[in-house]
């Protein structure tokens, strides 16, 4: 109905990672491993829009070099759950203050024995510099038991993502499980809505994403750059109630609003090319020509600083993944007659996408109707803006 924005599955939880078509074909030396990798890695290709690139590295090469430069912001969005059985009554005290104030993790007490923790890619990596962090605020905090929960963590991570998570000694692992009084850890499958995750490939606006990347809770965003990616092609997307006013107009004043935003968008956009290519020998003479990547660094901040003279309406595109209990509450904020109509319609697609996953059931009971401004469809229900 409306051009230019959109939403379809990318991941849910399952071994299959759908690559969508607008991203294009990946190179037969691209998207290999695990799902988990496969997952990562193209939330880093959409960030820099490299995938199938002639110049952009095979997976082998990507992943080492997203650990060498540390943007581990891709490793967010792949989550899994693991079940810990101990037999100590005091393990879920023990597990309560491990976990305390750690980001990207869900706890599930089962028993006092006995829990699910959720976490990402990330934490997993992440675990035992978070312990070093914690332990320099909580005197005392345990840092023995936090090490000993890491590696078994991490041993149950390692089958998930080895490239990312490097399998600790078998004597370690065998330790922290006796020392922790845990007599199985093993990776299961996902059951309440804080463990279920789905991952989505939106497109739109940079306005809409503006407002989207607002839900930071129990979500991953990866984002096209602007400063990596060369815009002075790039498509814009006009808002819905623009599309819907040029439909309707008659056929003179159509022909004057798509010359004026024509003439609009072919102006902002050689200005944006004036502009990098003004600053990038700018920038040059600001940095040492020894530098590593010193052309590189030179066209990043051109770029970084040149597309602040491109429109809100400039197309975008990102992996945008969250667990169910997040994306109802999205849904009920965003497909609300209250909401920005972008943002609303986004919403119908992403409600439909959503409704393609294996954890479907869980938004059966979304009921849509037209909008009230005719910009899609919105809950029937209410929600909020």
């Amino acid at each position: 109905m409306f051009d230019g924005i959109g939403a379809e599955l990318v991941w849910d939880g399952t071994d299959e990672i759908r690559i969508p078509e607008r991203m294009g074909e990946p190179r037969d030396d691209q998207m290999g491993g695990t799902s988990a990798e496969q997952l990562t890695e193209l939330c880093g290709r959409c960030c820099y829009h490299s995938l199938g690139s002639k110049r952009s590295r095979p997976s082998s090469e990507y992943i080492k070099h997203i650990l060498e430069v540390g943007h581990f912001s891709i490793a967010e969005h792949y989550n899994a759950t693991i079940l810990l059985t101990s037999t100590s009554s005091s393990f879920i005290d023990m597990l309560s203050f491990v976990m305390l104030n750690r980001p990207w993790v869900w706890v599930t007490p089962l028993s006092e024995s006995s829990a699910r923790i959720t976490t990402n890619i990330r934490a997993a990596m992440e675990f035992d510099g978070w312990t070093v962090t914690l332990a320099q605020m909580m005197p005392e905090y345990p840092v023995s038991e936090a090490s000993h929960l890491a590696a078994i963590i991490k041993s149950c991570w390692h089958g998930i993502a080895p490239r990312f998570i490097k399998d600790p000694h078998p004597i370690s692992v065998s330790v922290a499980l006796d020392m922790l009084d845990i007599v199985s850890a093993e990776v299961v499958e996902p059951e309440t809505d804080a463990e279920k995750w789905i991952s989505l490939y939106i497109y739109g606006s940079r306005g809409l994403t503006h407002e989207l990347v607002r839900h930071g809770d129990f979500t991953s965003i990866s984002q096209r750059s602007t400063r990596f990616v060369n815009e002075s092609k790039s498509p814009w997307t006009l808002h819905p109630l623009i599309q819907m006013y040029i439909r309707e107009a008659s056929k003179v004043e159509q022909m004057i609003v798509h010359e004026e935003i024509k003439q609009f968008i072919d102006s902002a956009k050689d200005l944006y090319k004036i502009w990098v290519k003004r600053l990038i020998p700018f920038v040059k003479l600001k940095i040492d020509p020894e530098e590593p990547y010193a052309k590189t660094t030179a066209r990043k901040q051109a770029r970084g600083a040149a597309r602040g003279l491109l429109g809100n309406a400039l197309e975008t595109e990102l992996i945008f993944s969250a667990n169910v209990m997040q994306w109802k509450h999205m849904v009920k904020m965003r497909a609300a007659d209250a909401a920005d109509g972008e943002i609303r319609f986004c919403f119908q697609k992403i409600i439909e996408a959503l409704r393609t996953s294996r954890y479907a059931d869980s938004f059966v009971g979304i009921q849509l109707a037209p909008s009230v401004d005719g910009i899609g469809m919105s809950l029937t229900g209410g929600g909020a803006a």
